[in-house]
């Protein structure tokens, strides 16, 4: 065997060893960034799909573009959280303070929005289809050019909702029971 050889057999494996040390010291790709929720904390397009977060506290967290897929967000405190350009597809978001929340161009179909307080909320360009919002307080809310296509909005609280260019159709609105 040559020197030549004989360098190239010890070198590859110590190559590939530093190599392999290098790529495990490096962080996740972006999107799949280890995010810790908390109160204002920022995490830019994480993904918590099918995560387990009754009751948490994300008072004013910055979660811009956040992936939300069957997350369970019941009773969660998101008050004046920033989740522009998120994706929640079918999350329970039951009974959920999002007090001043932003939610601009959000994409939250099938969602569970009953009873969740969502006053003075902004969801402007928001997609909302199919999601139920019985009982959930929406005064104050901005909804312009937001789509609330086949949404259950029985008894909500739909007082100073600014709406201009929102899209109704097929919603259920019982004016009798709505508060408007």
């Amino acid at each position: 065997m040559s020197f030549r050889s004989a360098f190239l057999w010890l070198l590859c494996p110590l190559a590939l060893a530093a190599l392999m040390e290098i790529m495990v010291d490096q962080p996740p790709p972006p999107g799949r960034l280890p995010c810790r929720p908390g109160p204002r904390v920022r995490c830019v397009a994480a993904d918590f799909s099918a995560m387990e977060m009754r009751q948490a506290d994300l008072r004013g967290a910055d979660l811009p573009r956040g992936t939300w897929l069957g997350t369970q967000l019941e009773n969660a405190n998101l008050a004046g959280a920033h989740l522009d350009g998120g994706i929640f597809i079918g999350a329970d978001l039951e009974r959920a303070n999002l007090r001043g929340a932003s939610l601009r161009r959000v994409v939250c179909r099938s969602c569970d929005l009953g009873s969740a307080d969502l006053t003075g909320a902004d969801l402007r360009g928001a997609d909302l289809e199919g999601s139920d919002m019985e009982n959930a307080r929406l005064s104050a809310v901005r909804l312009e050019g937001a789509r609330l296509r086949g949404n259950d909005l029985e008894s909500a609280d739909l007082r100073d909702v600014r709406a201009m260019a929102a899209e109704f159709s097929g919603a259920n609105l019982e004016i009798g029971r709505a508060h408007v």
